[in-house]
């Protein structure tokens, strides 16, 4: 299980920046309301995919912001991190739905879970201002730089003299560069174009080859500017510190075009034929203006199906059962594996918990259950994503203990 994590607070970002609303589709005109209303579909979203994934982002993102305000010091930081990894993940799984349901009807259903604006800004704030209460665990499952959950400290001016001296000693190695010492846009380092390679010589002398930030400024001037931000170590503290980069883009000349524009050039442009009114719609006109008469169903993982059959809610929780035991089952086998022997003695066992956990009803029904649902019941089973990590881990860097069997159970 791959933990994938995007930018800090992505989930609770929503409540701050409006979905791109570009990517939104014209939603049909809504039928005119006879009966009553369905206390299940609150917000009238029609299509059922879309409800569910409303509902698994509000009880997601509900249980995000629990977790963070049960964080008073290091110890709570660094208990929610696992749990908060994987619903970030769910989150991030969920986004693509998402785009498809209005933003004013995702922030009205945030605001019905009481999950509001400020109280959103207040709780990021509080983190951020206490460095994440110096856990770095969380600070990485919120996709912030770990840096930020370290005690900073900033260069005295006897040290911020003495690494000026140092970087302006390795830029005598390239004479034609000018500036410098790069630590603001004031006195950033002036690159001629034959340069580019000083900024790999700086980053290397302050021991950073990954900066843990990089952006690109344009002047109003039409200036280029590269501006790099790299952590220095200080009596066991980070101390951020920035260097820019002027750059001086060489000249383009006749003799910079490539060859495929060369060629490109010398081909004869084909003409567009232009559809007059006499010409009448195509068919393929046709399909698009009776695009919106197609009926869509979108499911979290960006699938477009039928829409699912329904299932009991007691076939459901057997179904769910099921699927935690079997995973801790493979869990438990795997924690066994120690060597080539348990290696091989382990493989009939891994294939028959893959085969129930392949079952073609079982799967059928897992697609119907809310990801929360699955988290919780992992959770309560003691399953973490740290555990899994580590036999990932384990496996992987023991070469599966040299059973290309095993290897090919798991993988295949």
């Amino acid at each position: 299980m791959k933990m994938h994590l995007i930018n800090i607070l992505p989930a609770l970002a929503l409540m701050v920046a409006p979905l791109c609303t570009a990517q939104q589709p014209t939603p049909a005109p809504a039928p005119e309301q006879t009966a009553a209303p369905d206390k299940s579909n609150p917000y009238n979203i029609a299509d059922p995919g879309l409800r569910q994934v409303l509902q698994d982002s509000v009880r997601a993102m509900k249980s995000v912001t629990e977790l963070l305000e049960s964080v008073q010091d290091k110890a709570t930081a660094d208990a929610v991190a696992d749990k908060l990894k994987v619903r970030m993940m769910l989150m991030d799984e969920l986004s693509f739905g998402l785009q498809y349901i209005p933003y004013p009807v995702v922030t009205l259903a945030m605001s019905d879970a009481g999950i509001t604006k400020e109280r959103v800004e207040s709780l990021q704030k509080r983190l951020e201002d206490n460095h994440f209460y110096y856990s770095t665990a969380l600070a990485a499952a919120m996709g912030a730089p770990e840096y930020l959950a370290m005690e900073q400290t900033s260069l005295s001016p006897e040290q911020l003299e003495e690494l000026k001296q140092k970087l302006t000693t390795v830029a005598t190695q390239s004479p034609t560069v000018t500036g410098g010492p790069g630590f603001s846009r004031e006195t950033a380092w002036q690159l001629p174009p034959d340069k580019t390679d000083f900024t790999a010589l700086i980053l290397q002398e302050l021991d950073s080859n990954h900066p843990i930030g990089q952006s690109v400024i344009h002047g109003d001037d039409g200036q280029i500017f590269m501006k790099y931000t790299v952590v220095l170590t200080i009596d066991s503290k980070q101390c951020p510190i920035e260097q820019w980069f002027n750059v001086t883009l060489p000249e383009q000349t006749e003799d910079d075009a490539s060859p495929q524009e060369e060629e490109f050039d010398d081909e004869p442009e084909e003409e567009t034929p232009v559809e007059t009114p006499e010409d009448g719609p195509t068919e393929e006109d046709d399909e698009v203006e009776n695009f919106d008469d197609m009926e869509i169903t979108v499911e979290p993982g960006g699938k477009v199906e039928e829409e699912a059959p329904e299932f009991t809610p007691e076939q459901k929780a057997a179904a769910l059962k099921t699927f935690v035991g079997a995973f801790k089952e493979m869990i438990d086998i795997l924690q066994q594996v120690t060597d080539t022997a348990t290696a091989q003695a382990a493989v009939p066992q891994v294939k028959a918990v893959r085969e129930r956990m392949s079952n073609t009803t079982l799967n059928d029904i897992m697609h119907t259950i809310s990801g929360m649902e699955i988290i919780e019941a992992m959770e309560q089973s003691g399953i973490t994503p740290t555990d899994i990590s580590k036999i990932e881990q384990r496996l992987e860097d023991a070469d599966y203990y040299l059973c290309d069997e095993l290897r090919r159970a798991l993988n295949e």
